[in-house]
């Protein structure tokens, strides 16, 4: 799963730096010291920074400053506190040097290279991460300003580091396979001119999500390993017992605990029960460390190394040949019917998402990605022109089709029944019902509350590509066309 945090300052993301990332207490199992991340993305090959992080380099983009001049590359702004409408004093976050992003493997792959010693799916997981990143920088906008929209860059500077441990929980350290890093608040236009980025939104992280999962297991299947569906929805790894896989996972049973102690759900509570139960993290030698989760492993009966055994064996038999054009399509087109059954209109996220947690384990981003563009150079799927937008809006040629006949429905349907309230009662009903809800704006006389209806009821006109409009209308024709009582 692919987590990104809300922004962070320049002092958060050095600490980070120092104390999360390249902590020796983060990465027991590769036994190499002080941990060092590498430079990754399209804008790191422009700035020039040597390809491991150094805490100097890392430190200057902080700040938003070039690695090697220290000149600024994007202004700083300052912390400063202002009023609201209502009197509140409210003080604004100071520069935002990036974001956390985080993609943690499921338990079961984490135990398998951890506690298994297959060090391949280490690099499986490594090569996954990579792949996901790819997209989400090709999809990065730069922050113009003022009213201007943000334009698409597809550029970005993200300093990555690999961890092998979990917070300690009442002083087990489990193992917990992820990758860490930071992507910086840096971009650059098409006329090289450098702007601050666009945050981004959740569906990223729900489409990260699901083409790092995706890609992990289908790279999985390949060393032989067989997959199932975990409690959570992500894939496990068959092989190892629910019982192992719980108490091998003690962090999130913490989380779990908390949620149900205050009674809270949902992903800004998952959050904050993430910084609010968690033990101080404490120094551990690797030794204690390893013989730690081996002393566990031994309880359950050593499940890893079986395991890896059986999937060594089975990767050296003749698979089976997979049709994966066929399955490609399969998946696709369920994930067609699943988003266009209620909308008309569908961001090609959405699409590829879907169609890769149908296939998982067979297919991959690349080929669930070609399909869909060779299914719209067929005309199955029409590209609805929104500017500013990185992905493309698709709607089908079908829905195109219904159109008309949509509208022919609608306009006979007009003026058949009697009006539920007149339009002057409707109107003094709303400006009741809207000076309630938003009782500043709209009170003296110069109300800034707008009218909920116009003086005149305007006509409707129907063009593509509005269909997800004339969708909408569709839902309010059933009482039009009913017949008159």
């Amino acid at each position: 799963m692919l987590t990104i945090s809300n922004p962070l300052s320049a002092g958060q993301v050095r600490s980070y730096h120092q104390k999360e990332f390249t902590a020796k207490e983060e990465n027991y199992w590769a036994q190499r010291g002080v941990v060092a991340g590498e430079w990754q993305g399209r804008l790191a090959a422009q700035l020039g920074p040597a390809r491991t992080v150094s805490a100097e380099d890392f430190a200057k983009l902080s700040h938003s400053q070039h690695p090697q001049t220290g000149e600024q590359v994007v202004r700083q702004r300052a912390s400063y506190e202002h009023q609201d409408a209502a009197g509140n004093n409210l003080k604004m976050m100071e520069h935002r040097a990036g974001w956390d992003a985080t993609c943690s493997a499921p338990r079961s792959v984490s135990l398998t290279p951890l506690v298994g010693t297959d060090q391949r799916v280490r690099e499986a997981h490594r090569e996954s991460v990579g792949v996901a990143l790819d997209p989400f920088e090709h999809r990065t906008q730069a922050r113009i300003g003022g009213n201007h929209p943000p334009s698409a860059t597809g550029k970005f500077i993200a300093a990555t580091f690999e961890c092998d441990t979990a917070r300690p929980v009442d002083g087990y350290v489990a193992p917990q396979l992820r990758a860490r890093g930071v992507v910086s608040d840096i971009t650059e236009r098409d006329n090289g001119q450098p702007r601050a980025s666009q945050p981004q939104s959740l569906a990223w992280q729900q489409f990260a999500t699901a083409v790092c999962q995706s890609e992990l297991t289908n790279r999985m299947r390949q060393l032989g390993y067989e997959s199932t569906t975990g409690r959570s929805g992500a894939p496990e790894t068959k092989g190892y017992t629910a019982g192992y896989l719980d108490i091998s996972s003690p962090r999130s049973q913490q989380i779990r605990e908390y949620l149900e102690r205050t009674d809270r759900s949902g992903r800004e509570a998952a959050e904050t029960a993430a910084h609010s139960a968690r033990d101080h993290k404490e120094i551990h030698s690797p030794r204690e460390v390893i013989a730690a989760h081996r002393k566990l492993a031994a309880k359950f009966g050593y499940q890893a190394q079986p395991v890896v055994r059986a999937a060594r064996e089975r990767s050296q038999l003749e698979d089976k040949p997979v049709n994966s054009f066929d399955r490609v399509r399969e998946s696709l087109t369920f994930s067609r019917a699943k988003n266009f059954e209620r909308e008309a209109v569908v961001d090609e996220r959405a699409l590829i998402r879907d169609g890769l947690s149908r296939g998982i384990g067979v297919i991959t981003h690349a080929q669930v990605r070609a399909n869909l563009d060779a299914r719209v150079a067929s005309g199955e799927f029409q590209i609805v022109e929104r500017s500013h937008i990185p992905d493309r809006p698709f709607t089908p040629a079908k829905t195109i089709e219904a159109e008309p006949e949509i509208v022919r429905r609608m306009q006979g349907g007009q003026n058949q029944i009697e009006q539920v309230l007149s339009h002057p009662r409707a109107m003094a009903v709303a400006s009741v019902t809207v000076k309630k809800q938003d009782p500043i704006r709209c009170r003296g006389p110069k109300s800034f509350c707008p009218p909920f209806f116009p003086t005149q009821p305007a006509p409707i006109t129907w063009r593509f590509p509005s269909v997800s409009r004339v969708c909408d209308e569709r839902r309010t024709a059933a009482p039009l066309t009913a017949p008159r009582r």
